[in-house]
């Protein structure tokens, strides 16, 4: 139910307030795209929770480390329930709405990612994930108007153009043991 989804996002981190409603079973919540990504990582990374910082350490001309920020991991959801997800998501890719990367950079498979377009057509998104690298785009007007575009001719194009700049590597899958297929 939608007080479970609710509770689960917070485990994953979601600090914002969530209404009790059907329609965020849908994902229809307003979340930034950095919050999105602070979510899919967890995700990426089998279930281990590390903070997203754009710094990592400050160093002086000599590239000493004056004052470092080292990552603070935690376990936040079983590695077998972020394993399912993972495969679930690498079937948006070879399957479903973001077929367009499979396509694209098809020496990279496996990929996972899930693609988002809101009802008004304001909102055109992706989240998406390799080996190492997750990002999220979002397309959107400042005054909230249409954008015109889908998740799928909007944000996912411009998605693999830049995992083809940066360079995107396969995901690794590894099952945890205690999960089988039957």
């Amino acid at each position: 139910g939608v007080k479970s989804v609710i509770t689960r996002l917070r485990e994953l981190g979601l600090d914002d307030e969530l209404e009790d409603l059907p329609s965020l079973l849908l994902g229809a919540i307003e979340i930034t795209p950095f919050e999105v990504a602070s979510l899919y990582q967890v995700i990426a990374n089998d279930g281990f929770k590390v903070p997203l910082r754009a710094i990592r350490s400050v160093v002086n001309v000599g590239n000493k480390i004056l004052t470092g920020y080292p990552p603070q991991v935690e376990q936040v959801i079983e590695s077998s329930l972020a394993y399912l997800v993972q495969y679930l998501l690498t079937g948006v890719v070879t399957e479903g709405t973001g077929r367009a990367a499979s396509i694209a950079l098809a020496d990279k498979l496996p990929l996972a990612g899930k693609i988002g377009t809101s009802n008004d057509g304001r909102d055109s998104w992706f989240a998406g994930f390799g080996g190492h690298n997750l990002s999220v785009v979002w397309i959107g007007r400042g005054d909230n108007g249409e954008t015109g575009l889908t998740g799928a001719n909007g944000a996912l194009q411009l998605w693999i153009d830049l995992m083809q700049q940066v360079g995107i590597t396969k995901f690794q899958f590894a099952r945890p043991e205690q999960l089988s297929w039957e």
